[in-house]
């Protein structure tokens, strides 16, 4: 179940910025066995100031337009399916005119336990 928070410039439109969440479902979908109805996106539009993103950290050339992806997800993919999906990220907003070097993608792991669906329900003993 991975929940994504996609930080974007404040002058994309949320029309937009919906088709590159598509992108990543799809890549989730592709690479991650992700099931098609498992979609939790939340989408941030940032001004310029309120984004310090080093513009060659990591040997990239980022530009003003850089997208972030935040994803917390349950923990068991593999090396290669995480490697799989950010290359399936990159090709999918490509499409769009985005450009690899501004796509930043971070996954953060935890457990089942870890997480309420609503009503306090525990996930892991929905599950179960």
């Amino acid at each position: 179940m991975p929940f994504t928070t996609l930080s974007v410039p404040d002058r994309m439109d949320f029309e937009t910025a919906r088709v590159l969440a598509q992108e990543i479902q799809t890549a989730f979908e592709t690479t991650c066995n992700v099931p098609p109805d498992d979609q939790f996106y939340q989408i941030v539009r940032l001004p310029e100031e309120a984004r310090i993103l080093h513009p060659t950290f990591g040997g990239v050339v980022r530009s003003s337009e850089v997208i972030v992806a935040q994803v917390t997800l349950l923990s068991g993919r593999t090396d290669g399916q995480k490697k799989a999906f950010y290359a399936a990220v990159a090709q999918g907003f490509a499409k769009h005119g985005v450009r690899g070097d501004d796509i930043m993608i971070f996954l953060q792991e935890n457990a089942a336990v870890d997480w309420t669906v609503g009503r306090g329900l525990v996930y892991a003993e929905l599950t179960a």
